[in-house]
């Protein structure tokens, strides 16, 4: 899930002036923009850990240590961070459609067909390289960065978030992410590549837990899996319209928000 390119130096637009921790889940923990080049390494030294480090993942980047790839200068980051420590302990970037077209287009774009979404009524934004630190993998903190996204962008502006879902291929080749898809499936155009054929779906589907959350907040899946031989995993194209918000985490955070609406969220 990585493209070799050198990261570009433009920056997004209207990005927001300040961080805002968030006065909700855990006492320690807060979630806010990443507002600075620091803040932005410490979110892609993190994607590095988890990416590379413990999944093993082959990835292309200017600065070993670091999951840095093109899109991130044309990104809005958020991340989730430890009051006690300091330590960013999860994060995911998001990317709003008109900053995709300046960059050449959505990561989701490198791996599956969006003609279809293009083309439908209201703008997409993409929501990627989401990783939580092992030792914080646990709803509250996924939920915190949910509830980053519909504090702190122009949620209510976009008719979906779009993304892509990793299913680990090992230890069995693929049969549970094959599972998981099947166990999943939802309604929406497939895309081009699928994961290589003779695969035989596991008897039980293991769905990771983050791919799980996202299902609970209301997002579908939008057909066959890619398969990612750098990260060596099953990509799924997961779609979030904004009509399926789940009240859970989001909704509660944009009902919030809905006197602001006057003004642009990112």
């Amino acid at each position: 899930m990585t493209i070799d390119r050198t990261v570009s130096g433009t920056q997004p637009s209207d990005m927001p002036g300040e961080s805002s921790p968030l006065p909700r889940g855990e006492a320690s923990l807060a979630v806010e923009w990443a507002q600075n080049e620091h803040a932005i390494r410490e979110a892609q030294r993190l994607r590095w850990v988890v990416f590379a480090e413990e999944q093993g993942a082959r990835i292309l980047t200017p600065e070993p240590g670091f999951d840095i790839d093109p899109l991130d200068a044309f990104c809005r980051h958020i991340v989730v961070r430890d009051l006690r420590t300091g330590q960013v302990v999860a994060c995911s970037r998001i990317l709003y459609e008109e900053d995709a077209d300046r960059a050449g287009g959505f990561y989701s774009e490198s791996e599956f067909d969006l003609s279809a979404i293009r083309k439908a009524p209201g703008r997409t934004m993409e929501m990627g390289r989401t990783c939580v630190h092992p030792d914080y993998r646990k709803t509250v903190t996924i939920g915190l960065l949910w509830s980053g996204i519909a504090q702190f962008t122009a949620f209510r502006e976009y008719a979906r978030i779009i993304g892509c879902a990793s299913i680990p291929m090992r230890p069995d080749a693929g049969a549970s992410a094959l599972a998981a898809y099947e166990y999943l499936m939802a309604r929406c155009p497939s895309p081009e590549d699928q994961l290589p054929a003779g695969r035989i779906a596991a008897s039980e589907p293991r769905v990771p837990p983050l791919l799980m959350a996202y299902v609970r907040y209301g997002a579908v899946v939008c057909g066959p899996p890619c398969w990612d031989p750098g990260f060596d995993t099953a990509d799924l194209l997961m779609m979030l319209p904004a009509e399926n918000v789940g009240p859970r985490y989001l909704r509660r955070y944009v009902e919030r928000r809905k006197p602001e609406a006057g003004g642009r969220d990112g």
